[in-house]
């Protein structure tokens, strides 16, 4: 199987070398008088940049190595990755957590060595970044890009025309690309489809290319994105509260006859009085009354208090009483009724 080449221009001269002699041009363009710019120079490094996965997207960087990789997170995110805010992490090629507050300097010591890149943990995308050489070049931004890869062309799955669209979903099987026309037709929905860009995040998230404009690097290395939860939002004023209508006065409560005086003082209540037992009734059947004080012989217990016992005609073992006719006996005395 043929090598396939990958080409891309140099920022300076505007060469169009292949990937593989980018590297000795940029030597060639920063040895030059005229090539990179006037001033006092010092040392810099430059980074190649490239994805794993598709080595058709590539990027030559020069760095300040007195910066840390935090600005060049910001720089991957601004011309490569950024879509949702997502997170981002550097690692050693044994794979040990590098932070970003790392210099480049102590990043990079010698050439040939190599970082991984991680943006967004969910739908990832993975880098590569190896030191190629240092170079000397005056002062100036973090970050500059020195070269990038052209553009790769994508044919149309169904007329073979430069496709304009790309479905996220359908990308696994390479058969994702559409021209302005069958792109409508596609069957996965217009929702699902992302433009062409020139990035390896292509067709991944919600990832649409970098801000319009030109690709070169800016005059100051952009900040990095806050994430959206930290972002703050607008405060949005409240409406004030409704007044709140003034309560009326309680009703007086009607005072209760008998309890209060004359000079609204309380009147203590009077207890019940006891109730008095029923009269006795008229008839043959008579009321006598025991005086059970003393114990009866015999008995250890004490005497019950005074009791009323009701006589009628008749006995009971469990009423201690006797009819009128009936003898006298058990220690009852026996009333007599006047004629």
């Amino acid at each position: 199987m043929p090598r396939t080449t990958y080409y891309g221009t140099c920022a300076l001269c505007k060469a169009r070398k292949s990937k593989a002699a980018m590297k000795g041009h940029l030597v060639e363009c920063f040895a030059a008088p005229e090539g990179i710019g006037k001033g006092e120079i010092s040392d810099h490094l430059l980074l190649r940049v490239g994805s794993p996965c598709r080595p058709e997207y590539w990027l030559d960087l020069l760095a300040d190595p007195v910066r840390e990789l935090r600005e060049l997170d910001a720089f991957l995110r601004w011309i490569w990755l950024e879509c949702c805010g997502h997170m981002s992490a550097f690692s050693s090629r044994s794979r040990d957590k590098v932070e970003k507050g790392l210099g480049m300097a102590e990043a990079f010591p010698r050439k040939g060595t190599r970082l991984d890149y991680v943006y967004d943990f969910g739908s990832s995308t993975e880098l590569e970044i190896r030191l190629l050489e240092r170079v000397k070049a005056p002062p100036g931004p973090a970050i500059r890009l020195m070269a990038r890869n052209e553009a790769p062309v994508f044919e149309c799955m169904e007329c073979g025309r430069p496709a304009e669209a790309v479905c996220g979903v359908c990308l696994c099987a390479m058969q994702a690309f559409f021209c302005g026309r069958h792109a409508a037709e596609h069957g996965c929905g217009e929702e699902m489809l992302l433009p062409v860009v020139n990035s390896p995040r292509m067709g991944v998230c919600g990832y649409t290319g970098p801000e319009p404009g030109d690709w070169d690097a800016p005059e100051e290395t952009p900040p990095a994105p806050e994430p959206p939860w930290r972002a703050r939002k607008p405060v949005k004023e409240r409406p004030a509260p409704p007044a709140r209508r003034a309560k009326s006065p309680a009703p007086e409560k009607a005072k209760q006859p008998g309890l209060f005086g004359e000079d609204d003082t309380p009147v203590r209540r009077r207890r019940r009085k006891r109730r008095e037992p029923p009269a006795p009734p008229a008839g043959d059947e008579e009321w006598i009354a025991f005086d059970l004080s003393s114990p009866r012989k015999g008995s250890a217990k004490e005497a019950p208090p005074p009791n009323r016992i009701r006589r009628s005609g008749g006995t009971s073992a469990k009423q201690p009483w006797k009819s009128r006719n009936s003898p006298p006996g058990n220690g009852c005395p026996t009333a007599t009724s006047s004629p």
